[in-house]
């Protein structure tokens, strides 16, 4: 990383006859990024493996606590040279700090955000992080809104936005993220609704109001999150994902 920065500072200043100055660092920086190097492809390679994302993606939402991951994969990335553990656990350097929200390799395909595999993966680390996260919430009610919107953040900001929109009394959250990214232009419907008894009437109103804010929003697109935060169920049944086709435009469907 060192070599490639220099040399690409060099460059930059060799016809110049002058010395490397801090701007040229970081211009070197941008062009290593844009024109991903072979140790920047290795790192894309390396964010696929689930070692590695299971250290990552809580790091994308800002959990910094090592008591939630498991001792053996911390150790493995830090010897890929991913990550630094002083006093918590960060990202190892300033470019990959930028890179690995941008380069979330298992979210984007040839520039498009896959929404699939977010949610997917956002399943799995409520479910396997819940306990943790409930305890640092003030707001128990929306908690797993508010940890479901901080985890997109990291992902949507390098290339896109999202915009939020709150149901008063309607107990749901409406978000579009916008994402855009050289010729690539998508935008996302997002619903989020609390269950707390039956599902089927959760779904059927959360279907109407996300295909409502889809077709304001010009979108075909929708995703309705459902948080079933009730204690007698288990995660087996609370963790689902269906494709909705009655009734007008498709709507994905997602248990958590």
């Amino acid at each position: 990383m060192v070599n490639a920065l220099a040399h690409e500072a060099w460059k930059r200043v060799r016809e110049r006859i002058r010395q490397i100055e801090h701007d040229d660092i970081i211009e070197s920086r941008e062009v290593l990024i844009r024109r991903r190097d072979t140790h920047l492809d290795q790192l894309a390679d390396k964010l696929r493996e689930d070692r590695v994302k299971r250290v990552i993606e809580p790091l994308l939402i800002g959990e910094l606590d090592a008591s939630v991951f498991q001792t053996d994969d911390v150790q493995y990335v830090r010897d890929l040279g991913l990550i630094r553990v002083e006093q918590q656990i960060e990202v190892a350097n300033p470019i990959y700090r930028e890179i690995i929200p941008y380069e979330t390799v298992w979210f984007v395909d040839d520039g498009h955000l896959m929404m699939d595999r977010l949610f997917e993966s956002f399943q799995e680390f409520l479910r396997g992080h819940s306990e943790h996260w409930l305890k640092r919430f003030d707001c128990q009610e929306a908690w797993p809104q508010l940890l479901l919107q901080a985890f997109l953040q990291r992902i949507v900001n390098a290339d896109g936005r999202i915009e939020k929109e709150f149901g008063s009394g309607q107990k749901r959250i409406d978000l579009l993220i916008v994402w855009q990214t050289g010729k690539v232009h998508q935008k996302f419907v997002v619903e989020c609704k609390r269950q707390r008894n039956g599902l089927d009437g959760v779904v059927a109103d959360g279907l109407a109001q996300t295909r409502d804010y889809m077709d304001r929003c010009g979108t075909d697109e929708g995703h309705l999150l459902i948080f079933d935060q009730s204690e007698n169920r288990s995660w087996a049944e609370k963790v689902f994902r269906r494709g909705e086709l009655d009734g007008g435009k498709p709507v994905t469907v997602w248990g958590m």
